[in-house]
């Protein structure tokens, strides 16, 4: 969850004069030593996913547009300019993190060598990103157990067009829909009143409110609280609780071309092929089609039926 200024009534704890408990050390470190490993192993799979997913192709844009690492700052700023986090210059989305990285711990931003860039923008009604890796790494996994034990095993799907005729045919992509319980990201919306700003006013506001820059001739800051940065950029904060991931099944083994916080309705859960194969001599009858729920085996021929959610097509 992007940070916000203390409440301006905090001051600092009071001194009571009594020592804090006496803290077993090698306690601590076994209780926390679980969670470290974990947060480690899955912030290494995922860079490495990331660096991966950067250089196979433009059209996959999983990790590197709302992985953990793109921060609130890219996402905000995507939603309000339309430019994503992951962009030829920094293809793994981390630059808005880093250049303010800069000037607050004193490291040095990496930037590739500067040449003429097209920029990447993607429109959408709203730009978000997991909480963090491990939250990112295990709806992967769960999302892509549902295309191998779903998708895979049953990779023939039955629809029905708008006459009410029904066909059965292969399928090369699907959407997933997962929970997280305690919530997986946050997304960012145009909120009531959105009007576009120039690239530059928007990232001044967001300097302003990680400076905390006051207005002129006054001490409290422009942007004293989070709300009022998302106010003045008329932008509105959504928590998600789900993800939503695209996945193909053309190459065989499941890819993920895209996947994003989402709010997921608890009924809403599950896979839908969202692609179908059709023969030419049917696709006039098949221009639209709804899926049944239906699922074959091609081989064994063995059916079984889902319900499908209320999103699929």
């Amino acid at each position: 969850m992007p940070p916000g200024p203390p409440n301006e009534d905090d001051g600092p704890p009071a001194d009571t004069g009594v020592d804090a408990t006496p803290i077993d050390l090698a306690k601590a470190r076994a209780a926390i030593k679980p969670r470290l490993d974990a947060m480690a192993l899955a912030v290494n799979a995922h860079m490495q996913a990331a660096e991966d997913e950067s250089v196979k192709s433009k059209a996959i844009h999983a990790l590197t547009r709302h992985g953990f690492q793109t921060g609130w700052m890219g996402q905000l700023f995507r939603i309000c300019t339309k430019l994503t986090p992951d962009q030829e210059y920094d293809p793994l989305g981390v630059n808005p993190i880093a250049e303010k990285l800069v000037d607050q711990y004193e490291f040095r931003a990496i930037h590739l060598p500067m040449k003429k860039y097209k920029n990447r923008k993607g429109g959408g009604v709203a730009a978000g990103m997991f909480y963090n890796p491990e939250i990112q790494r295990e709806l992967i996994e769960r999302s892509i157990q549902i295309a191998v034990t779903e998708a895979q095993a049953y990779p023939e799907c039955e629809v029905v067009n708008s006459a009410g005729m029904k066909a059965w045919f292969t399928y090369n992509f699907i959407h997933v829909y997962t929970i997280k319980q305690g919530g997986a990201g946050v997304a960012f919306a145009k909120d009531s009143g959105w009007v576009k700003l120039n690239e530059n006013v928007v990232s001044d506001a967001i300097d302003k409110f990680m400076r905390g820059t006051p207005l002129p001739g006054q001490t409290r800051p422009e942007f004293a609280t989070w709300g009022d940065l998302l106010g003045f950029l008329k932008v509105k904060q959504i928590r998600r609780n789900g993800a939503r991931t695209e996945i193909t099944l053309k190459k065989g083994t499941p890819t993920i071309m895209t996947m994003m916080p989402e709010s997921v309705d608890p009924s809403d859960t599950g896979f839908a092929p969202t692609s179908i194969d059709v023969p030419k001599s049917q696709r006039n009858d098949f221009k639209t089609w709804k899926w049944t729920g239906g699922l074959r085996n091609t081989t064994t021929r063995v059916t079984r039926h889902r319900l499908p959610p209320s999103w699929a097509r």
